[in-house]
């Protein structure tokens, strides 16, 4: 890991920590997507996966999004925090945050 990753990632939690709503925490690997939202005392209230096919990440994430939107409505979690980690804001992690969105997540 690179100096602008780890600076990155300090900036992010930062904002995160200062926040008194639970964190949406995207967690991407090689072969899923894991999403979870965790309160401030570290407990997850709501989580979600998505184990996309070759070429269908696109919308596997947008699903993802919609999956995890849900969950949190359901507990009566209307607002979060974007935790991205040291990832950037584009492709997969936009596509998760704009189907939390449109689920009527508010972040």
């Amino acid at each position: 890991m690179g100096s602008i990753h780890i600076k990155r990632k300090r900036k992010v939690r930062m904002r995160v920590k200062l926040s008194l709503y639970p964190r949406l925490v995207v967690t991407i690997s090689n072969r899923s997507f894991y999403t979870q939202i965790i309160d401030q005392n570290g407990m997850v209230l709501a989580a979600a996966l998505a184990r996309p096919k070759k070429g269908e990440t696109g919308k596997a994430a947008d699903e993802l999004g919609d999956t995890i939107a849900k969950a949190a409505l359901a507990k009566k979690i209307s607002r979060v925090v974007f935790d991205r980690g040291a990832r950037a804001y584009h492709g997969t992690i936009q596509k998760i945050c704009d189907g939390a969105r449109r689920a009527g997540l508010t972040i």
